[in-house]
């Protein structure tokens, strides 16, 4: 809804780190974000069985960027 409304200036917040890192990665660093999401996105098998094992890996993987605490653009993709 934010992005949507396109105001001329505002300030965005949460508590929630990892949304907050979100926001400011397609504020500052779209072209990055859009590559790291395609990366994810060209990794999904087309066999169902596969694409759900890569659906955990990934969420594994996600959870081990967030305990580390490096909120980049692989967290934000």
């Amino acid at each position: 809804m934010f992005f949507s409304l396109c105001p001329y200036k505002a300030v965005i917040n949460d508590i929630n780190r990892e949304l907050v890192n979100l926001y400011r990665t397609v504020k500052e660093r779209p072209e990055e974000l859009i590559a790291a999401i395609d990366r994810v996105d060209d990794g999904i098998p087309d066999d169902a069985d596969a694409a759900n094992s890569y659906y955990y890996a990934m969420r594994e993987r996600y959870n081990e960027i967030i305990a580390s605490e490096v909120l980049d653009t692989e967290a934000a993709a």
